[in-house]
């Protein structure tokens, strides 16, 4: 689940898991970095997109909240343009609302940087939402200037002091980005948030 501040319930992240009797059982990510082929790669992650999307329509009654889903690294470049649209189809086959599905790029380096504004272009043209990654508040900053995503995820203990998580909680309100903070684990996380709230 993903919370609000004071307990509220926005959504869902999608996460796949298998069981195994001997091991750990398979890891998803591990299968789309390792796959033999990019097309592989894109068919497997659009079973997985699929299999959240029927989770999520199937067991969250709220009207409101979201589902957010990962998109792997390897299909930045994997697929050349129109990001979104094979998704959009089968979101539409199954008469499911586009609205409610918040696709969360990766952390990405320079490798595939060039490629993201033109990704969350494509998935917005589509109809989803989108969610970016930030190491840091400097960075959450530099996208809410450049590539104003919906939702820009940051862990808590990056975002600097109180007086620059409230800068960039003043930032993402003005320019209605909403913030998905992580690790917000212990009392004291919270007194750091309650500092800029």
């Amino acid at each position: 689940p993903v919370r609000g501040i004071g307990g509220e319930l926005f959504g869902f992240e999608a996460q796949a898991q298998s069981y195994a009797k001997q091991d750990r059982g398979l890891s998803v990510w591990r299968l789309l970095n390792n796959a033999a082929s990019d097309n592989e790669s894109i068919e497997l992650d659009r079973l997985c997109r699929m299999l959240h999307v029927l989770n999520f329509f199937r067991q969250v009654p709220d009207p409101s909240a979201t589902l957010m889903i990962d998109v792997h690294e390897r299909l930045l470049a994997a697929i050349s343009d129109n990001h979104g649209a094979v998704f959009r189809r089968i979101v539409d086959g199954l008469n499911l609302p586009a609205n409610r599905i918040v696709l969360q790029l990766p952390s990405t380096g320079a490798r595939y940087q060039w490629a993201i504004g033109c990704v969350i272009d494509s998935y917005r043209r589509h109809g989803f939402r989108v969610a970016t990654r930030a190491a840091n508040a400097e960075e959450a900053l530099r996208q809410i200037g450049q590539l104003r995503p919906d939702v820009i995820r940051l862990d808590l203990h990056a975002t600097g002091s109180a007086d620059d998580l409230a800068e960039l909680l003043d930032q993402a309100q003005s320019s209605t980005v909403q913030l998905l903070l992580s690790r917000v684990d212990t009392n004291d996380d919270l007194y750091k948030l309650a500092q800029v709230i």
